[in-house]
């Protein structure tokens, strides 16, 4: 599958939770993202 990059906005308690998120599941931020 070929990828583009995507940029987004995230208000500060969504940047918090998907820090956590990512520190939780060993997974990069991005990878969470995609799955969103």
């Amino acid at each position: 599958m070929k990828t583009a990059p995507l940029t987004i906005r995230l208000d500060n308690d969504l940047d918090v939770l998907l820090s956590k998120a990512s520190k939780r599941s060993g997974r990069n931020r991005s990878e969470i993202a995609r799955e969103a």
